[in-house]
């Protein structure tokens, strides 16, 4: 996807800089925010390091690059802390509902999704996928109140491509909510 090393190299270093600036306006002055449901803050608001993506669906911007089968559209419902707007996915058989494509890593290493995300009916799924492998990790939305999940660690080889994928449907559409999406570098 990137034309080459050197430049793979450069990019990610800009992108986590570019998510962590994202972030701190995105939600709110508390850079510790807490759960609507008493949870611990997510860890990455505590130390945003190594993100290699951020969004918290406040613009159409924000939905620049997402493909997919299903329907996208912004909702006022928000978790506590998180801006004005979250994106509602709704989507029936084909899926993903919603694709964003991240690019290659530079090397090998370990990765995880984590958001807030609610359940308006019977709920969907964040998920994280490697293209080469296909690995995926991700997490499923069953609450009615807005709660915060976390993936396990998708190791991703070098030259793999990542993507998110939201699914919100099969049979019969069953919408939910995200906010404050990020994919972040574990070590």
């Amino acid at each position: 996807m990137f034309p080459s090393t050197r430049s793979r190299l450069l990019v990610f270093p800009v992108l986590a800089i570019s998510a962590s600036i994202c972030l701190i306006p995105s939600c709110g002055e508390d850079s510790n925010p807490q759960a609507p449901n008493g949870s611990q803050p997510p860890v990455s608001w505590v130390s945003v390091r190594d993100t290699l993506f951020y969004t918290s669906f406040e613009s159409p911007a924000d939905t620049i690059g997402w493909t997919g089968f299903g329907s996208m559209r912004f909702s006022d419902d928000v978790p506590s802390g998180c801006g004005e707007h979250s994106l509602r996915i709704s989507g029936c058989c084909l899926m993903p509902h919603a694709r964003l494509r991240l690019g290659s890593p530079p090397v090998e290493s370990g990765y995880i999704v984590q958001g807030w995300s609610k359940a308006v009916t019977i709920g969907g799924a964040v998920l994280l996928r490697a293209s080469g492998d296909r690995l995926t990790v991700g997490f499923s939305v069953l609450d009615s109140t807005w709660t915060f999940y976390r993936s396990d660690t998708l190791d991703c080889p070098a030259g793999d491509s990542l993507a998110i994928e939201l699914c919100a449907g099969g049979f019969v559409a069953r919408p939910f909510l995200a906010d404050a999406l990020e994919v972040i570098r574990v070590e």
